[in-house]
C-alpha cells in the first residue's frame, strides 16, 4: 500500500515536471493570453475552471459578445439621428415628425419581411408533407401533354402511333380534342379508357411517354448548350432597317469589327460581282477559328458566348406576337397612363380597358381584354396582319417595356430580398447580428426614401393623413339632419357621366387621335374654374359657350355678275356650339401662361365675369347679319 502510494507521488511529481517544461516552450504572447483567459474565467480552490451550469441570459448579457453588440447599436443610433438631424435643417421638417415616419415604416417593412418568412416556411412544410406522400402517376395527364407538344406532326408521335394501335377509336376522339383546352370531363374519360387496358399495355404506354420526356429534357439541355447558329443571327439582324438600333449587331461588332464591317457593307450592295466577292469573305471569316465570331459563335465557355446567347433571347421575346396577354403585360409595366395613349387609334375603348387591366386583382377586366381581342372588330383586325408598319412600331413598344420590366420589376419582391443576402454570406453570423444587420439596413433603406421624398416635394407628414383616419377614429352616426338631406336627395336621378357638351369639346382640341389627354386637359380647366368659383363647372361653361356662340352668321351669295351680296344665316345648336368654343380656344391662345388648361380656364372665367371681349364680337357679328337683311328671300 505503501509502496503505490510513493510510485503516485513519483508518477506526479514527474508530471508536473513535464508540464512546466512543456509550458516553458510556450511562446510568451500565448503565455499572457492564456493568463488573462484564466484571469477571466475564474479558477477555484482545486485548481479547476469555474463554469456556469446554465447559461441563461444574465450570462449572455455579462459577456463581451453583449457589451460589443450594444456598442455598435449605439453607434447605428447616432449615425440615424444625426442624418435626422441634418434632414431637418435642410427641409425644415421637425426631427420627432421625421423620427416618426421612421419608425412607422421601418416597422411597416419588417413585418412585411417576416410575413415572407413565415410563407416561405410554411411552403416549405407544405412541400415536405408533399414529397412524403406515396407518388402518384397521372398517365392520361402525361399523354395529353405529349400529343399537345407533338400536335403539329402528331402522326410522327410514337405515342399516338401506339394509342392508335391500341385503341383507334379513343386515339380518334383524342386527336379531336386536342385542338381546344381538354375538359375534365374529357380527361376523366381518357383515364377510364386506359384504366381498361392490360397492365402490360399501360406499362408500354408509360415507358414511351417517360422516353419521349426524356427526348425533349434532351433536346431542351442540347438547344441550350448547342453552338449559336448564324443562320438565326442573320434573321434577326435582317429585321433592323437601321443596324445602329440592334443590340445584336453592336456586340457582334465589338467581339469582330471585321465582321460588323462585312456584313454592313453587303446590306447596303447591290447585286454583283462585288456583292459575291463579301459573301465569300464573311464566309472565310465564318470559318476561320481563330477570328472572333467564331469563338462568339462555338466557344461554350466564353463569357461573349453567353453575352450573345442572352442577347438572342432578348430578341425572340422582342419580336413575339402581340396578344391580349402581352396588351395587359404592358399595361402593368408602363409607370405612366399616358402611355396608353398609343392604342387609341387602333381601338378607343382598348386604352380604357387597359388602364383598369393595371391593378393586377382585376383579372374581370383581362377576360375582356382577350374577348375584345378574339371577337371581330379593330383589334382583331389589327392583330391578324402583323406586316404593317403600325403593328411593327407597336411590336417593338410593347415588348420592349414588357422585357425591361420582367428583368427589373417582375421579380417576386421575395426573390429580390434573397438574391440580395446572397450577395452577403451571413451564414456563420449569430441571429442577433443577423436581426441587426437586417434592422440597420432597413433603417438606411427608409431613410432615402424620406431624403428623396423631401427633396421632390412629395414628403407627406404623419399629421396630414389624420384627417383620413378620425372618420374610424370616431363613432359618430349620422344626424338627423343628414339622414333627411339623404332621403330628400334619393330621388333625384344621377347625373350623366357622359356630357356631350364636354365630349364635344374634347374632341375640338384632341390632336392625333389622343382623347384621353383632351379629356384630361378639359377637366383640368374645368377644376381650375371650381377652386375660383365653387360653383358647378360644367353649367359655367354652357353659359359661357351660350353668352358668346353667335345666333346667325353672314353667307356670301354669288350672283354671277360683277357684285355679290351677303345674307344672314341662322346657325343650329351644333354650329353655335362649334363656333363659341372655338372663339374661347383662339382667345386663350393670346394668353401668357404655358399651360394649356390654365389659359383655358382664365379664358372662361373671364366671360362668366363679363369682362371677355367675344361678347362685343358676337354683337358685331349680329349687327352685320341685321344690317344685310333686305337680302333675305323668304
Amino acid at each position: 500500500m505503501l509502496a503505490n502510494r510513493a510510485r503516485l507521488a513519483v508518477f506526479g511529481r514527474r508530471l508536473v515536471q513535464q508540464h512546466a517544461r512543456a509550458y516553458a516552450k510556450v511562446p510568451q504572447e500565448h503565455k499572457n493570453q492564456l493568463i488573462n483567459t484564466l484571469k477571466e474565467i475564474g479558477v477555484d480552490n482545486d485548481g479547476y475552471l469555474k463554469k456556469d451550469t446554465l447559461y441563461t441570459e444574465d450570462t449572455f448579457k455579462k459577456s463581451k459578445f453583449y457589451q460589443h453588440i450594444q456598442k455598435v447599436q449605439a453607434e447605428q443610433q447616432a449615425l440615424i439621428e444625426k442624418k435626422l438631424q441634418l434632414l431637418s435643417k435642410e427641409n425644415g421638417v421637425s426631427v420627432d415628425e421625421l423620427r416618426k415616419q421612421l419608425d412607422e415604416r421601418v416597422n411597416r417593412q419588417l413585418e412585411e419581411a417576416s410575413k415572407n418568412v413565415r410563407a416561405i416556411e410554411q411552403n416549405i412544410d407544405r412541400f415536405e408533407q408533399q414529397i412524403s406522400l406515396p407518388f402518384k402517376v397521372d398517365l392520361a395527364g402525361d399523354v395529353i401533354k405529349i400529343l399537345k407538344y407533338d400536335y403539329e406532326d402528331i402522326e410522327s408521335s410514337v405515342v399516338y402511333q401506339f394509342l392508335k394501335q391500341s385503341d383507334a377509336k379513343l386515339a380518334q376522339e383524342v386527336r379531336f380534342s386536342l385542338g381546344e383546352p381538354f375538359s375534365a370531363e374529357q380527361k376523366k374519360s381518357l383515364e377510364s379508357a386506359l384504366a381498361s387496358w392490360g397492365e402490360n399495355k399501360r406499362q408500354q404506354l408509360q415507358e414511351l411517354v417517360k422516353s419521349r420526356y426524356t427526348e425533349l429534357l434532351n433536346y431542351k439541355v442540347t438547344r441550350d448548350t448547342e453552338p449559336i447558329s448564324i443562320t438565326e443571327v442573320y434573321d434577326f439582324l435582317e429585321r433592323y432597317d437601321n443596324l445602329q438600333n440592334s443590340e445584336l449587331y453592336e456586340i457582334l461588332r465589338e467581339v469582330d469589327p471585321r465582321f460588323g464591317t462585312l456584313y454592313a457593307e453587303i446590306r447596303s450592295l447591290d447585286e454583283g460581282e462585288e456583292l459575291k466577292m463579301r459573301k465569300a469573305q464573311l464566309n472565310r471569316l465564318l470559318s476561320d477559328s481563330s477570328a472572333g465570331i467564331y469563338k462568339v459563335l462555338n466557344d461554350l465557355e466564353s463569357r461573349e458566348f453567353e453575352a450573345v446567347k442572352q442577347v438572342l433571347k432578348d430578341e425572340r421575346a422582342r419580336f413575339e406576337p402581340l396578344t391580349a396577354q402581352s396588351l395587359v403585360e404592358f399595361a402593368r409595366a408602363t409607370e405612366k397612363e399616358q402611355d396608353l395613349e398609343i392604342f387609341d387609334p387602333i381601338d378607343e375603348s382598348l386604352s380604357v380597358f387597359l388602364q383598369k387591366a393595371r391593378d393586377s386583382k382585376n383579372e374581370r377586366v383581362v377576360a375582356e381584354i382577350h374577348e375584345l381581342a378574339t371577337m371581330d372588330g379593330p383589334l382583331k383586325t389589327f392583330l391578324q396582319d402583323p406586316s404593317t408598319d403600325e403593328y411593327i412600331a407597336l411590336q417593338s413598344t410593347v415588348n420592349k417595356t414588357r422585357l425591361r420590366y420582367q428583368k427589373k420589376v417582375l421579380l417576386d419582391p421575395l426573390a429580390r430580398e434573397i438574391k440580395s443576402l446572397a450577395t452577403e454570406d451571413q451564414t456563420n453570423l449569430s441571429p442577433e447580428v443577423v436581426s441587426m444587420n437586417q434592422g440597420y439596413d432597413k433603417f438606411m433603406e427608409v431613410m432615402d426614401q424620406m431624403e428623396n421624398e423631401l427633396i421632390s416635394g412629395q414628403y407627406e407628414p404623419i399629421s396630414a393623413k389624420l384627417h383620413l383616419q378620425a372618420p374610424r377614429m370616431l363613432d359618430n352616426g349620422p344626424t338627423p339632419k343628414q339622414i333627411a338631406e339623404f332621403k330628400a336627395l334619393k330621388g333625384f336621378d344621377k347625373a350623366n357621366p357622359e356630357d356631350q357638351t364636354l365630349r364635344f369639346c374634347a374632341n375640338m382640341v384632341m390632336r392625333g387621335g389622343k382623347r384621353q389627354r383632351a379629356r384630361k386637359y378639359i377637366n383640368r380647366a374645368l377644376y381650375l374654374v371650381y377652386l375660383e368659383t365653387r360653383e358647378n363647372p360644367v353649367e359655367i361653361l354652357k353659359k359661357c359657350l351660350d353668352a358668346v356662340a353667335p345666333l346667325v352668321v353672314t353667307r356670301v351669295v354669288k350672283t354671277g355678275f360683277a357684285k355679290n351680296y351677303s345674307v344672314p344665316t341662322p346657325l343650329t345648336p351644333r354650329q353655335r356650339l362649334r363656333i363659341g368654343f372655338k372663339w374661347i380656344l383662339e382667345s386663350s391662345d393670346s394668353r401668357a401662361s404655358n399651360d394649356f388648361p390654365v389659359r383655358l380656364s382664365e379664358e372662361i372665367l373671364n366671360i362668366h365675369r363679363g369682362n371677355s371681349k367675344l361678347t362685343e364680337k358676337r354683337v358685331t357679328l349680329h349687327k352685320q347679319a341685321m344690317a344685310v337683311r333686305s337680302y333675305l328671300r323668304l
